[in-house]
């Protein structure tokens, strides 16, 4: 493990290097096989805008003769009314 004037010894030998290029991203391809999902670019190269998941467009109709009634809901009872606590010292260092 390097002490911490090995380490800024260490830093300060390396070479400096050029700093990273923007570069314009693209949008990975789905794999093969698989339908794809409506995507459009954002402005400026910011990245890409898509679609994750679908619903259906509207809510399915129930099969003809197959109504259910839905069961009623149990009473319901209010809850205890809270007492007083009593209070303790907390102690982080035992």
């Amino acid at each position: 493990m390097l002490g911490f004037e090995e380490l800024v010894t260490a830093a300060l030998a390396e070479t400096p290097t050029e700093p990273p290029k923007p570069k314009a991203l693209r949008l990975p391809e789905p794999p093969a096989g698989t339908p794809t999902a409506p995507a459009r670019a954002l402005p400026n190269g910011r990245g890409f805008l898509r679609l994750v998941g679908s619903a259906p467009a509207a809510p399915v109709a129930p099969a003809p003769g197959a109504e259910t009634k839905p069961e009623p809901m149990p009473p319901s009872e209010p809850p205890p009314t809270p007492q007083p606590r009593r209070m303790v010292q907390l102690n982080l260092f035992e």
